[in-house]
């Protein structure tokens, strides 16, 4: 029965060992994603939508310190203020994520252009999702 006692701690560590490294968490012991840049909290603030933005929209002709396709993506009122050339309207629209043009080019199939970010992984489904909710809740500076 001791013996029986002995091995359940490390039957139980090894099954941990197992789970973790088979799981579908992208993050690895750092808590980021493998990629330097620390994942956005789940609330849906801009804040969380802005880092979305900073670790998914940079570099040449993107949106982060500079304006592209009518779009820019660092800051609140650069946000707010875009209007995207290809849909011809404000990329957000406060309260309805389904009419915001932002959304649309984020998820597969946008209506105009290629899905952003362009030449780059899509969004991850929980990325999407948060920046839906925030534009459903109001598109606050929060």
């Amino acid at each position: 029965m001791k013996t029986c006692f002995r091995f359940l701690p490390v039957m139980c560590f090894a099954f941990l060992i197992s789970c973790g490294s088979g799981g579908t968490s992208s993050m690895n012991n750092n808590g980021d994603d493998g990629n330097g840049d620390t994942p956005p909290s789940t609330e849906p603030t801009f804040a969380n939508v802005q880092v979305i933005f900073n670790n998914n929209c940079s570099g040449s002709g993107c949106h982060i310190g500079e304006r592209e396709s009518g779009v820019r993506l660092d800051g609140y009122n650069n946000v707010m203020e875009s209007r995207g050339t290809q849909y011809q309207a404000l990329i957000v629209q406060p309260n309805d994520a389904d009419a915001s043009p932002i959304v649309d080019k984020i998820e597969p199939n946008p209506d105009e252009g290629s899905r952003m970010p362009e030449n780059s992984s899509p969004l991850s489904d929980n990325e999407i999702s948060l920046i839906r909710e925030w534009i459903n809740e109001g598109a606050q500076n929060n």
